[in-house]
């Protein structure tokens, strides 16, 4: 285990929030969504973590709220996480950020998030993601009438916006999006919402299908 490592479980530990808190900033630091080479320290970050500490955050509006999203957008990358039934508790918390203007910056954690839920959750997993779609495809046609350029990752940002990472593209919120959608709703379903996209996003995400990928470890 690296110092850095053993450091962040040990703030993650406690015994007060700050430190819990500056925990979860060092995680983000060495962990990375998509780091399929982390399995073994995404799981002791959770268990170091605590399912209760997870849920408080979420639950307080703004940087708090974010920088939860994405630790749980990373633990819901490892199959044995992601299936837990503390996880399906989340998913209509989760989603219901998706309406808030702050939730902007961390799109894809949330989409990502559900997506991994419903993947390793089993049928009630997909049932669960499956009854907040709405939400999902409320963003989507949202995320479609807007400008390219709201969508842009953000350039010189204010003191106060710099914790906060940058917008994702359409592009990327969309292929999230559908991902999601295909992965929970009958074949027809997710058509629903290819109106609201422009020809040009449809074909650059025909042309460049995602496959999930998900780590998976020993339960």
């Amino acid at each position: 285990m690296n110092a850095q490592l053993e450091q962040c479980l040990e703030l993650l530990k406690g015994p007060d929030d700050e430190k819990r808190f500056v925990g979860m900033v060092l995680v983000t630091r060495i962990v990375k969504r998509g780091d399929e080479a982390a399995n073994d320290t995404v799981v002791q970050v959770s268990e170091a973590l605590g399912d209760d500490f997870l849920d408080r955050l979420l639950a307080t509006p703004g940087e708090y709220s974010l920088l939860a999203l994405h630790v749980l957008s990373v633990f819901c990358e490892v199959e044995s996480l992601a299936a837990r039934p503390r996880m399906l508790a989340r998913v209509a918390v989760v989603a219901g950020m998706l309406a808030q203007q702050e939730a902007r910056h961390v799109v894809v954690d949330i989409l990502s998030s559900l997506g991994g839920i419903g993947a390793a959750g089993g049928d009630g997993g997909r049932k669960a993601v499956a009854a907040v779609a709405s939400e999902v495809t409320d963003v989507l046609r949202r995320v479609a009438s807007e400008p390219e350029a709201v969508a842009e990752p953000q350039t010189e940002a204010e003191p106060a916006e710099k914790n906060k990472a940058p917008l994702a593209t359409k592009e990327d919120v969309w292929r999230h999006g559908m991902l999601l959608l295909a992965q929970v709703l009958p074949a027809s379903r997710p058509a629903v919402v290819l109106p609201a996209c422009d020809s040009g996003t449809v074909f650059r995400l025909w042309r460049r299908p995602t496959r999930r990928t998900k780590r998976s470890t020993q339960a």
